[in-house]
């Protein structure tokens, strides 16, 4: 019987050696788990930040169009209005040139 509590005893402390290097095991699982986990939240959070600084940028950069834009609009007006002066003065000096020529005839 002896013999028998000692063959009990030895497995009873192999077992418990196993569950406890299972348990170390799976603490260190834990743990890289975590770290992960962390790592995977930190990376999001920097993705989030440049998605923010991208978005900026665009929205920046959608102003700066807009306005050049905006700036080369009024330039063409203006030249509009340039080249509607100087054909109404041609035409004008056209209709005065005709007036004269006839007077001439």
């Amino acid at each position: 019987e002896l013999e028998l509590a000692r063959t009990n005893a030895d497995g009873y402390d192999d077992i418990i050696a196993i569950l406890r290097e299972e348990a170390k095991t799976y603490e260190t699982q834990l743990s890289e788990s975590r770290d992960e986990t962390k790592s995977y939240k930190e990376k999001m959070i920097e993705l989030e930040e440049l998605i923010e600084k991208t978005r900026d940028s665009l929205v920046d950069e959608k102003k700066r169009v807009y306005d050049a834009l905006e700036e080369k609009d009024t330039q063409i007006a203006q030249l509009d209005r340039e080249l509607a002066e100087r054909m109404n003065t041609i035409h004008t000096s056209n209709t005065a040139l005709q007036a004269t020529k006839s007077k001439l005839e």
